[in-house]
């Protein structure tokens, strides 16, 4: 995905499922480092970031179920801001 400088992104990704208690939602992390984490969380497939700067960004995310087990990190996409 590409955007201007101070724009923010619309991100969607497919949503995971849980056969056993269901997912609660996502953990997002959106920056450089390639083994990035954040406590960022959205209840839905989708965020909107935050105005980004220049540069390129790693999308990566982690599902977690309603009785609080995580997935690995994976990422998902890239951001390029110019």
């Amino acid at each position: 995905m590409i955007v201007g400088p101070g724009s923010q992104a619309v991100l969607n990704w497919q949503p995971s499922s849980d056969a056993h208690s269901g997912i609660a939602g996502y953990r997002i992390y959106v920056g450089a480092d390639v083994n990035g984490k954040s406590d960022w969380f959205s209840a839905e497939p989708f965020v909107k970031t935050p105005p980004l700067e220049a540069g390129r960004y790693l999308v990566r995310l982690q599902a977690l179920d309603q009785t609080g087990n995580s997935s690995d990190w994976v990422t998902v996409g890239t951001i390029v801001v110019e």
